[in-house]
This record gives structure tokens, sequence and C-alpha cells, in this order.
């Protein structure tokens, strides 16, 4: 079961579970401090989207490395496979264009 993020901009974002997971994990239960899926600012939309885009670099960067996974491992995060990083891309650019979330239609 996934969730779907309704922006401001009217554009939306599908989100399976276990990625909805990891960004609970990622922002810091966020989610339940700013009320994600239901209304969020702007600028807390812009929180999101930097922590995505930091995520985003970090495993662009460790993709080739096989040292970088110990870092990962560490913190407790797996490195992800290319298509994966280009999903959570997509993520980055999603919050950051999307001038807040809606609550659920």
């Amino acid at each position: 079961m996934g969730v779907t993020f309704y922006a401001n901009n009217g554009k939306t974002l599908d989100m399976n579970h276990p990625a909805k997971q990891l960004l609970d994990r990622m922002t810091m239960c966020w989610w339940g401090l700013i009320g994600i899926p239901s209304k969020v600012s702007k600028e807390d939309a812009l929180l999101i989207a930097r922590s995505l885009k930091n995520y985003v670099k970090l495993q662009t960067i460790t993709l080739k490395d096989k040292t970088g996974y110990i870092l990962w491992k560490s913190m407790g995060y797996e490195q992800e496979d290319l298509e994966s990083i280009k999903y959570w891309r997509k993520a980055y650019r999603f919050f950051r264009d999307s001038g807040g979330i809606k609550k659920r239609e």
C-alpha cells in the first residue's frame, strides 16, 4: 500500500510503503510533526526537498564506490541502485517545486 502526495502546483507523487518508511527515517519523523500526507507548507516542503537532495547526492557519489556502502550501513541505510536514485531525484524535484502539499483529495 502506498500514498499519493498532492502538490499545490497540481502535480502528484505516488510513493510505495517502503519508500515512505525510508522518507520517514530520512526526515527524522517530520511526518508526524508536519502532517504529511496532510497539508504541508511551502517552507516545510523545501526542507524535505533539501533532505532528499542530500540523500541523492550522497547515494550518487557512493554508487560505484564499494567503500561508500560502509558509510550507509553504519547509518542504517542501504546503497540504492541507479533506478532507486532516479526515483528519489524525482521525489526531490516534486517537493522542491510543489509550493507545499495539499491535504488528500
